[in-house]
């Protein structure tokens, strides 16, 4: 009988692409797998409880609700997905805070092995329960082709500071802000930083359009996507908006990267894709002291041109090489475990392999009956977006923030990849 998988998805355009190919994976080895969300995970599962629970933090759901899970035989493991820089003492413990109850999860899957050991001095979590796998998101980078003809570039926006996904006004957001603390100042300081950074962005979009070079935009998972409408209108055919979920299959399409500062420096960092910050063309620049750090460290990715000009050059080079830095390397393969050599999702793989089932024989035969319930379930919250009071911001969070049988679909790329699995 088929051992039942669930694959607790926190944030859709973050998570969704790699929790889709573990769950193809799985499903190859003989497992019975769903991908929930936030809405559906604890409804389903309580009803239907899984031999297999994966959560994508310690903090996703209450430890009551997890241990009753526990006690009916679920085996429970969270899979990181918000991994820490070495040494970042209180990021990590934002992650892993000391009133969770660590003795319910048979499993923690952390990006680094200083992580690992963290949870095993700090919490107190044997290191037998503690695996230092990396990030499965990094799983799907060697499916990226890096061969174009010609140059496409991405463009990374980062404004959702002043374009919130539910659209609210500028105003509301002022009013809640104190301007005299330091959270007040960090949010005034990123509205002159985005703002400039937006300017500058379509300004040389606007040249490389004119020259006849495509150039696609993919948002911020937490923008409202409808003002990208207007940016479609205004450039026209050449320029392309990426609303799906799957920022690796955007990376597969493009050959450099154009953006404001950006964590998501990451992955074309590790894919050698050559990466142009608008940095050095900025008059107005992050100096809060809690963003140095990563500034420090993502403008070691990126070239930095001066002026407009020079980033078209940049840009327009097809034979450009990426930035590469020593000390950026060495910081990246601590985060994300990359000395392993390894595949994150293998090696997560290999862990659940050897999980025996706890679940009584009933539960087992009537979780047969739980993919008829998921689509159920998928369809009534559908539904509900459309009898609220303002159903169409309803409708646009569910589908930018919840997975949804129904409305969500694995892109081409991730089925490419999917086809590469069967070949195996």
């Amino acid at each position: 009988m088929k051992k039942t998988v669930i694959i607790h998805t926190d944030a859709l355009r973050r998570e969704y692409p790699a929790n889709w190919v573990l769950a193809e994976r799985l499903k190859l080895d003989g497992y019975r797998v769903f991908i929930t969300s936030r809405l559906t995970t604890n409804r389903i599962s309580i009803l239907f409880p899984p031999d297999i629970l994966i959560l994508s933090h310690v903090f996703s759901y209450d430890g009551n609700f997890l241990l009753k899970l526990k006690n009916k035989g679920t085996k429970i493991y969270a899979n990181e997905v918000e991994g820490e820089i070495e040494g970042n003492d209180v990021g990590i413990s934002g992650t892993y805070p000391d009133y969770i109850n660590y003795e319910i999860f048979d499993g923690i899957f952390v990006w680094s092995h200083w992580s690992r050991k963290w949870l095993n001095e700090k919490r107190s979590v044997p290191l037998s329960r503690v695996h230092a796998i990396g990030c499965t998101r990094l799983s799907l980078l060697p499916y990226v082709s890096t061969a174009r003809d010609k140059p496409v570039i991405g463009f990374i926006s980062r404004f959702e500071v002043f374009n919130p996904f539910d659209g609210r006004h500028q105003f509301e957001n002022l009013l809640l802000i104190d301007p005299f603390s330091a959270r007040g100042q960090s949010y005034l300081e990123r509205n002159n930083v985005d703002a400039e950074c937006f300017a500058i962005g379509m300004k040389v979009v606007t040249k490389l359009i004119d020259k006849g070079i495509s150039v696609i935009i993919r948002p911020h998972p937490n923008e409202d996507l409808a003002p990208y409408n207007y940016l479609q209108d205004h450039f026209g055919p050449l320029l392309t908006i990426d609303m799906g979920p799957d920022y690796t299959g955007f990376l597969n399409q493009v050959t450099h990267i154009f953006a404001p500062l950006s964590s998501a420096f990451t992955e074309p960092y590790l894919l050698k894709k050559p990466i142009i910050s608008t940095l050095g063309m900025q008059k107005n620049k992050y100096e809060v002291e809690h963003q140095q750090p990563f500034a420090t460290s993502f403008s070691k990715a990126s070239y930095e041109p001066k002026d407009v000009s020079s980033a078209l050059d940049l840009l327009q080079d097809n034979n450009l090489e990426a930035k590469q830095d020593e000390e950026l390397d060495k910081q990246l393969s601590s985060m994300y475990a990359l000395e392993n050599n390894s595949d994150s999702i293998e090696d997560l793989l290999r862990v659940i392999s050897k999980v025996k089932t706890s679940l009584p024989y009933m539960q087992r035969i009537l979780n047969n009956i739980m993919a008829p319930f998921k689509v159920g379930i998928d369809l009534v919250y559908i539904v509900y977006c459309l009898a609220r009071k303002n159903p169409a911001l309803a409708f646009r969070t569910l589908k930018q923030y919840h997975y949804n049988s129904i409305i969500h679909k694995p892109t081409v790329f991730m089925k490419n990849i999917a086809q590469e699995l069967i070949k195996r």
